[in-house]
């Protein structure tokens, strides 16, 4: 007996998430080791986003629920946000940049996309 697993169908909104990481795949950030999990994350994605078929999806069929995908825009710039407690960080991320520093009160880090970038 042989069994035949049949890739799904990709509904058009997954299909734009693999072509929208095409298309920019050679401008976002990071090292070797940073591709190679974006990498095997898109291959994942091209299986088909989970379903309630997926025991720990089975509340959230994000196959059903995303049915769009919105276009890439890059002059979009994000709202400025108020940190839900006094004093934490807010790290600001917008298709793929953030530039924002981190840290608490009085010790700052470097930029957090030099940490995306660097691995």
């Amino acid at each position: 007996m042989m069994n035949i697993h049949a890739s799904p169908t990709l509904t058009p909104a997954e299909s734009a998430l693999v072509e929208a990481f095409s298309e920019r795949v050679s401008d976002l950030p990071g090292d070797a080791a940073v591709t190679v999990m974006r990498d095997d994350a898109v291959e994942l994605l091209k299986g088909g986003l989970p379903t309630r078929r997926i025991e720990a999806w089975h509340y959230t069929d994000l196959r059903r629920l995303l049915t769009a995908v919105p276009a890439f825009e890059p002059s979009a710039k994000p709202d400025t946000l108020r940190p839900l407690i006094d004093g934490s960080a807010v790290l600001r991320v917008s298709q793929w940049q953030g530039g924002e520093r981190f840290g608490n009160r009085g010790c700052n880090g470097p930029p957090f996309q030099g940490h995306v970038a660097g691995g």
